[in-house]
């Protein structure tokens, strides 16, 4: 049954069915409103097309067997809807060249659902059980709500930068729902948190296949990082602001062992999500990411961070002539470079003799596939005369993370120091031997009220003893 013209319906207790017993029914709405209302349910067994700028008032319920397609101009629907959409049939399509946006849509019946244009839901997502496939679209719930999204084990598939986007307002866990049925079925949801209260949005999707595959090569990665997950990786775009959030990761304990997630950063490198927490819920096993900012890339993977080893050492000097022991420990082997002046280049304690300043690369691994990787520099002091460092004359300790301490460059490179801070009575309120560049404007744990201080820098070395002296301002 065809509807070229006007098709105008108000059904106050009415329901509708369209048969035919040999082909499958169009409903072709051509530029005329219908309006659904008053308890009533229109039940379309086929196919649905709205076109010519048509319309649907929809306050109850609109059920549909076939495949939905909107090349009307417009959102299908009034924004005052307060009505539901059920695709309830086989394998469905959302499709056409206008996007739709629906007020409650909900996918039950059989196979996979398609969209295949980007759709908007300003009320309820249901998916019950069912895989809804937006391929490279994006299906976007933009009621606040965070119950807006509910399932019962269906989820949202996608491609490239197709995903499921929701839009938020509270500092609460949203739900996304996210897996794929092929070639593997996959079923791995992830929770954002948002830190704080505001309008805000993110997108997540779903590839259920080897990062390395899609460019994000997992054998690069930094160190200490022994695995990234090699069946599956999140693409998640953070597409309003920069506010912090906590990220929660749902796998099985069947995926793999991982302790933490990491992070796809430019350039060409995983890196580590930091401060990670591990728990668990309703089966699966959680990677919890507090406070996270960063999604200059979209790709986020399970790790395995294997923990601290093979370190080099702490940067040092020598004299021409003197030797260092180096020592390392907790790996399994160990490859040192360049292997000159160095007693042996495979051993995890070798004697460095070098005839100039040398930085030392060392890589480790262990027998549980984990690698590592360090380095040491060992600087040769020629003589006095020629000691340079740099010495700042201020400090702004206010905990932006930008020169909060009196880093002194190039100190380490001579460790026989000594460092003295004093007001402008005279009285020394810091002092240290081997300065480590950790003076951040405190005195016992309280702060040091803005002004200005007084330095005195000695650096002793074959016999001599250089001293520099200068100012030193603390601004918050």
């Amino acid at each position: 049954m065809l509807y070229r013209k006007i098709l105008l319906l108000t059904l106050p207790f009415v329901l509708l069915c369209w048969q035919q017993s040999h082909a499958q029914v169009v409903l072709s709405n051509h530029g005329a409103l219908i309006s659904v209302k008053n308890k009533a349910l229109l039940s379309i067994r086929g196919d649905v097309n709205n076109s010519a700028n048509g319309q649907f008032h929809n306050t109850d319920t609109i059920s549909i067997t076939g495949n939905w397609t909107n090349n009307a101009e417009n959102t299908a629907f009034l924004r005052c809807d307060s009505g539901i959409v059920k695709l309830y049939g086989g394998e469905q399509h959302i499709g056409g060249s206008s996007v739709t946006e629906f007020t409650h849509l909900l996918f039950t019946g059989s196979g996979i659902k398609y969209g295949d244009i980007d759709a908007r839901v300003w009320g309820n997502l249901h998916l019950t059980d069912k895989e809804v496939n937006y391929q490279t679209h994006v299906i976007s719930v933009r009621n606040e709500s965070i119950n807006a999204v509910t399932n019962n084990g269906g989820f949202v598939s996608s491609l490239a930068d197709g995903g499921l986007e929701r839009y938020m307002s509270v500092n609460e866990p949203y739900f996304f729902p996210v897996g794929s049925s092929g070639p593997a079925f996959f079923y791995r949801p992830v929770y954002i948190t948002p830190k704080v209260k505001g309008a805000d949005h993110y997108l997540v999707g779903f590839t259920p296949s080897d990062a390395s595959l899609d460019g994000f090569d997992r054998t690069d990665k930094a160190r200490w990082i022994c695995s990234i997950n090699p069946a599956f990786y999140h693409r998640i775009y953070h597409v309003q602001t920069s506010n912090e959030a906590l990220l929660s990761f749902y796998y099985l304990p069947s995926d793999g062992t991982y302790n933490e997630a990491s992070h796809w950063d430019d350039p060409h490198t995983w890196k580590r999500m930091m401060n990670a927490s591990s728990t668990s819920s309703g089966g699966f096993s959680v990677i919890n990411i507090p406070n996270w900012t960063d999604y200059s890339s979209k790709a986020f993977a399970l790790s395995y961070h294997g923990g601290e080893f093979g370190l080099a050492g702490n940067d040092t000097s020598i004299y021409p002539g003197a030797h260092v022991a180096l020592n390392s420990s907790g790996a399994s082997t160990y490859q040192w470079s360049p292997s000159a002046g160095l007693s042996c280049d495979q051993c995890p304690n070798p004697i460095a003799t070098p005839d100039s300043s040398t930085t030392y690369y060392l890589s480790t691994s262990r027998q549980d596939g984990c690698s590592g990787f360090d380095s040491i520099r060992i600087n040769v002091i020629q003589d006095a005369d020629h000691l340079t460092i740099f010495i700042p004359n201020m400090i702004t300790p206010n905990g932006d993370g930008a020169n909060d301490q009196w880093v002194i460059r190039d100190l380490l490179n001579y460790p026989d120091n000594s460092v003295s801070i004093l007001n402008r009575w005279g009285d020394v309120i810091y002092e240290k031997e081997r300065y480590d560049n950790s003076f951040n404007g405190t005195l016992w744990g309280k702060e040091l009220p803005e002004g200005t201080y007084y330095y005195l820098v000695m650096i002793k070395m074959d016999g001599t003893t250089k001293t520099f002296n200068g100012p030193l301002t603390i601004v918050r």
